[in-house]
């Protein structure tokens, strides 16, 4: 039952509703939360914690856990960069602008993963649709529309390497190439349904139900 990894100078593990510390071989237990956690994810100072009940962050070399966000809704997914946080909650996306401690409510419809190519933002929806999202970089102006919904659904978890999106689907695992708008099937990956995709190193991770596969980023067309 866990719920995700978290790796920067020591390893983190969530399991159900608690943050553990992995220190040669020891869990150490950090905090144990009201609510499920669904997803963790971490900047140069933080470490943000999403729960079926609101978002939590945790300043590194710390364990005071301090909700933070817009709502108390299901938050499944935090996306930092340098200067902005994007929050895929239950009913709606969130941007954090940090210089401005401000939110705003880029996109009104709910997002459970995200990750960027370039400037770009790829969205999964609640409904398992990919969506390419072109964020505003000035939060004077007001919510964004400047997204499009891709015609590729039934996805279940997205990854990126270089230029390419990795799609986990109900029926193989897929890529999606930008610059040439391709989207296509792995064919040196059995054509069943995986729940996670996860890129390390040089090797892109697909998660089935009965089977983990590991294949070669740049062998994987």
């Amino acid at each position: 039952d866990v719920a995700d990894l978290l790796v920067f100078d020591q390893l983190f593990v969530s399991f159900r509703n608690q943050l553990s510390r992995v220190v040669g071989g020891t869990q150490i237990s950090l905090n144990t939360f009201n609510n499920t956690v669904l997803s963790l994810s971490d900047d140069e100072s933080f470490i943000y914690v999403a729960t079926n009940a609101g978002l939590y962050r945790i300043a590194k070399g710390t364990t005071d856990a301090r909700l933070f966000g817009p709502d108390r809704y299901p938050v499944h997914i935090v996306y930092p960069r340098d200067d902005y946080l994007f929050v895929g909650g239950e009913y709606a996306l969130y941007a954090y602008d940090k210089k401005h401690d401000t939110w705003t409510k880029a996109l009104p419809f709910g997002v459970r993963d995200i990750t960027g190519i370039g400037d770009d933002l790829y969205l999964l929806s609640l409904e398992s649709q990919l969506v390419r999202y072109h964020p505003y970089t000035d939060t004077a102006q007001v919510a964004d529309t400047s997204y499009v919904l891709l015609p590729y659904f039934n996805i279940n978890d997205i990854a990126a390497r270089d230029d390419v999106l990795y799609c986990a689907s109900f029926a193989g695992m897929n890529y999606y190439q930008p610059k040439t708008e391709t989207y296509g099937v792995m064919h040196a990956l059995p054509r069943i349904e995986y729940l996670h995709a996860f890129i390390a190193g040089d090797d892109i991770i697909a998660v089935s139900r009965d089977n983990i596969f590991s294949l070669p980023v740049k062998g994987g067309f």
